[in-house]
């Protein structure tokens, strides 16, 4: 399921990344009080990390390599997304060794508190 809209800004340089979602009113990540669980964030973050790297593989004219999500060493929920907010995603590279990867990530809501954040370990195959 995809979930992040666009990729908004990246920065090689600075290992900076910024995309941008609409929060889902249905679904899976939607609770039976229509509120969005934790999962969601971590997931924007995730998809934003893989939004970041496929536009780094078009750049570089090389084949878009596989991801996982393998693991999360920190995580903090602020608040909830109102139903259709826009938000956007920062993400920073803070590790990267081999086919591991640590992104930092933080959602924020229309009015530019962070709803949400955390570090996330990404594995994606190496060719």
């Amino acid at each position: 399921m995809l979930l992040v809209d666009r990729l908004l800004e990246r920065d090689r340089d600075k290992n900076l990344c910024i995309a941008e979602a609409k929060a889902v009113v249905d679904g899976i990540f939607v609770n039976e009080a229509g509120m969005l669980i934790p999962e969601y964030y971590l997931e924007l973050i995730a998809q934003s990390t893989a939004a970041g790297n496929g536009y780094d593989a078009q750049c570089d004219r090389v084949s878009e390599r596989t991801g996982y999500l393998v693991g999360i060493d920190a995580f903090t929920w602020f608040q909830d997304a109102l139903p259709g907010e826009i938000l956007r995603i920062d993400l920073k590279k803070i590790f990267e060794f081999g086919s591991v990867t640590i992104m930092a990530g933080e959602v924020i809501n229309q009015k530019g508190r962070v709803i949400a954040g955390g570090e996330i370990k990404v594995w994606e195959e190496i060719s």
